[in-house]
């Protein structure tokens, strides 16, 4: 069996000339996988990728609907230089955030991405997917103050229905409350990673 580092390295070399395989008795296809990724902390953030996917609302120019305060938080629509973003406060778990229900499809790919800002220093920002049959780690990064950074991921659902997207601030001090949390545009679909 092949390590993650050596099937990477084989699906990259070769996913430019094929998107399937095959041997006797066995099939298998891949989907091209979407590069499209910023490791820079911008300024603005970009438009979300693929038109947003599943997510509705995802660049929040339709206020707030279809997203909802996660836990205790305290949530209102901002704008600042252009940009419209949820701003999360008055936290007291590193849990409480913005939140999204979504339904999936079991054995589904989806990818997704966001863009993420904290009010000060650095901190590690997950997004987790909260299913009937447990939790799915959607991506993390660690989101600075003063720019917006993006959270790209993917996960593979394990069963058919519905599901809630949210954030969790991985807070290193004491500081949960003082802390809030932006988020911009969003995206989340299955398959789209092309």
């Amino acid at each position: 069996m092949m390590g993650w580092c050596h099937q990477w390295e084989w699906r990259h070399q070769y996913a430019q000339y094929s998107n399937s395989f095959s041997f006797t008795g066995f099939e298998a296809n891949a989907l091209p996988y979407d590069y499209t990724a910023s490791i820079e902390c911008l300024e603005t953030p970009l438009k979300p990728l693929h038109g947003g996917g599943i997510i509705l609302n995802p660049e929040l120019n339709m206020g707030l609907k279809g997203w909802q305060a996660f836990g205790d938080a305290k949530i209102e629509q901002r704008e600042l230089a252009g940009n419209e973003f949820v701003a999360v406060h008055a936290r007291n778990h590193p849990t409480d955030s913005i939140s999204q229900k979504l339904y999936l499809q079991q054995e589904t790919l989806y990818s997704f991405s966001a863009w993420i800002q904290v009010s000060e220093g650095n901190e590690a920002v997950a997004a987790e997917f909260k299913t009937g049959t447990g939790f799915k780690h959607g991506g993390a990064v660690v989101a600075e103050s003063k720019c917006w950074s993006m959270l790209k991921g993917g996960f593979t659902s394990d069963a058919t229905g519905p599901a809630e997207l949210y954030f969790e601030v991985m807070s290193r001090a004491l500081k949960v409350g003082k802390l809030s949390l932006r988020v911009a545009s969003g995206q989340a679909g299955p398959g789209l990673l092309k």
